[in-house]
Parts: structure tokens; C-alpha cells; sequence
């Protein structure tokens, strides 16, 4: 509460929490014994947010990758024997399922974080050096724009079609699904696929 936070406070760690972490307002936890157990890799995903006077002001305690699982039965059902690991094998599978009558992929944009972590993430992560463009951004600082080197739109008009193929390969209702529906439709064997994820989470104090 304002102006009477709690001791210990845990996240899903992400932008909101990063900012607590930049403006130095958390704890230094590295003397405690946990903060050295940190695997280096995590430390890594976690010091990416933001980090303030090389300060360990959280202790990350679970990470989750973002994917797309399957539903196999209707794999066998439309007839691909193999999972697709291309851009245009994906497409070609979703075809697939739309032509079967089938939702390709299930998409939930009801949650507003289902759309920040999710869609840009997916057709985004996997083509660019995610880490390396965004020091570039903050090293451009008020320079943005002015400068060629890190012009988004020289880096990411692939994702962004690739955004807007989404559109094609899942259900028109999206807007109006939230994540508990997608994972019970999912579930329900509704979809051929779901984009499916959760970000690292971490404990902090105050």
C-alpha cells in the first residue's frame, strides 16, 4: 500500500516491477545465501529489466519459456505426422486445420498481458537479437530516429507481417477470450495449437 509497502513482495517479473528495481527503491539482497545460488544465465534474463548500482535487489525463484504446444489427436486427425519447426511449415499446418474446419491456433487478447508477452513475442524472439537491439535503443537515448543504426523499421518488418498473419490462423473472437478460456478450450481439444507462456518470476524486499 502507498506509503506502507511490504516487507516482501513476489512477482511475475516484468516491466512494472523493473522500474522498483532502476530507481533503487528494493533492498540489496546479495549478502543473503540465496542471492548465491543464482544460476548466472537467469541473472542474466533478470538484470536485462533493469538493475541499479550492481545491487541484487531480487532473487528469481522460477522461469517459464513461451511456446506453442500441440494437441497431437488432432494432428493425426488433419494428417501431419510432424511438428513444425519453420515459419512455413507452420503455415502450411495451420491450412491444414482451417481447411479441416479447425482453429489453427487458439489466441486470447480479453488479458492485456496475453497480447504484450505474447504475439510480438513469438514472431519477434526467435529473428532478432532481442538483448543486443534494445542496448542499441537505450545507447541511441534522445538520438532516437535521428540516426539509422537502430530504426525499428529496418529491424522488425518481418515480425510485424508475421504479426498480422495471426489473424488468418486464428479465431475471430479473440479479443473477447481471456487466458483461463484459452486454457479450457485448449483443453477441450479446440484448437490444433496454443501459444502458451509464462515469464521468470523473483522475490524481492523492500
Amino acid at each position: 500500500m502507498r506509503g506502507d509497502p511490504p516487507d516482501i513482495d513476489c512477482d511475475n517479473y516484468n516491466l512494472t516491477t523493473s522500474i522498483f528495481v532502476a530507481r533503487g527503491v528494493l533492498a540489496d539482497l546479495a549478502d543473503l545465501p540465496q542471492a548465491k545460488t543464482i544460476d548466472p544465465n537467469i541473472q542474466a534474463l533478470v538484470t536485462q529489466y533493469a538493475s541499479y548500482n550492481g545491487e541484487t535487489s531480487v532473487l528469481p525463484y522460477s522461469v517459464a519459456a513461451e511456446g506453442v504446444i500441440y494437441n497431437p489427436d488432432l494432428f493425426d486427425k488433419v494428417g501431419v505426422s510432424d511438428v513444425p519447426t519453420t515459419w512455413s511449415e507452420f503455415l502450411a499446418v495451420c491450412e491444414k486445420f482451417k481447411s479441416a474446419g479447425i482453429t489453427p491456433v487458439y489466441q486470447t487478447y480479453g488479458d492485456t498481458w496475453t497480447t504484450q508477452q505474447g504475439l510480438f513475442d513469438y514472431t519477434t524472439g526467435g529473428m532478432i537479437d532481442v538483448a543486443a537491439f534494445y542496448k542499441k535503443l537505450n545507447a541511441e537515448g534522445t538520438n532516437l530516429g535521428k540516426t539509422p543504426r537502430c530504426r525499428s523499421r529496418r529491424t522488425s518488418p518481418r515480425p510485424a507481417r508475421r504479426c498480422s498473419a495471426w489473424r488468418c490462423i486464428s479465431m475471430t473472437n479473440a479479443i473477447s477470450k481471456h487466458y483461463a478460456d484459452g486454457n479450457t478450450a485448449f483443453a477441450a481439444g479446440q484448437a490444433g495449437m496454443y501459444m502458451q507462456g509464462r515469464g521468470p518470476s523473483a522475490r524481492s524486499s523492500r
